[in-house]
């Protein structure tokens, strides 16, 4: 399995600080524009090598809609603290499939994912 840790407001503590940095801030900005940048969340995830499943295929977008967010004009920064490789479970992404708009997902217990039916469809068309 795995542990997660949850905050909704930036804090004093390192993560909040990273939240807050140049780095991040200018990044976001180049990103999206000129528009307000605000902090949705922190997670933190562990999960020990060799245990528990995969996460499944999912937009951050999805989760975001469900909190109030109406637009994708929005972006998620990951900062692995481990070295990631497909082997041991790194971020994966679909080129291309931000253009795809919102999709509907599949809630199972805590996490939601994209159906597999339409996440093979995707990978037919777009690849991995």
């Amino acid at each position: 399995g795995f542990q997660m840790a949850l905050w909704w407001e930036p804090g004093n503590d390192t993560v909040g600080l990273v939240t807050r940095s140049r780095r991040v801030v200018e990044t976001m900005r180049d990103l999206l524009g000129e528009q307000e940048l605000y902090h949705l969340s922190s997670k933190l995830i562990m999960k020990s090598p060799k245990s528990g499943g995969a996460f499944a295929w999912h937009q951050d977008y999805g989760y975001f809609y469900e909190n109030g967010i109406l637009f994708p004009d929005c972006g998620s920064v990951s900062i692995p603290l481990d070295p990631c490789y497909r082997e041991n479970g790194c971020l994966q992404i679909i080129p291309g499939s931000h253009k795809l708009g919102r999709l509907d997902h599949r809630k199972k217990g805590d996490l939601a994912s994209v159906d597999t039916e339409r996440l093979e469809e995707i990978i037919k068309v777009l690849g991995e």
